[in-house]
């Protein structure tokens, strides 16, 4: 009897290693993929403008890039469909860096500075997202809400 219990172990914990193992892969490479898909647009920011890397958008999971190249501290906040608010916790300093990922879907999403006072002295800007793939330049607006 403790034999053959023996066996079982021995031939269990090799079994149990290699589905561990072929799980491992399965979620690495969910993961790979994933991050593959992910697009980065970087939004320079100064005193009172936002400019893109990127002047097209098709859906799809993109990280906007928050590169503060201004005096002065910023942020970033995005919203539009499926997206109510989203924003960075917190500024991005002088010289600093902060990501802020998203799902963008078919529509227009506003982009802005949410440190008050900023938008509505320019650092606004609206994208759309095309339907179908087609898609329209980021432009950045002097105008409207703030």
């Amino acid at each position: 009897m403790k034999r053959s219990n023996r066996r079982v172990v021995r031939f269990g914990l090799p079994v149990a290693a290699l589905a561990l193992a072929l799980a491992g892969a399965a979620t690495a490479g969910m993961i790979a993929r994933a991050t593959a898909a992910v697009t980065r647009v970087t939004v320079t920011e100064t005193e009172y403008h936002l400019t893109f890397s990127r002047k097209t958008f098709s859906p799809g999971v993109y990280t906007f890039i928050a590169l503060d190249k201004g005096k002065i501290a910023h942020s970033l906040a995005i919203s539009g469909p499926g997206i109510r608010q989203k924003q960075l916790s917190g500024n991005v300093n002088p010289g600093g860096a902060r990501p802020l990922t998203v799902t963008l879907r078919n529509g227009t999403y506003s982009i802005w500075c949410p440190v008050p006072g900023h938008a509505g002295r320019g650092m606004k800007a609206t994208i759309k997202v095309g339907t179908g793939g087609t898609t329209a330049p980021a432009t950045t607006k002097k105008s409207g809400w703030g």
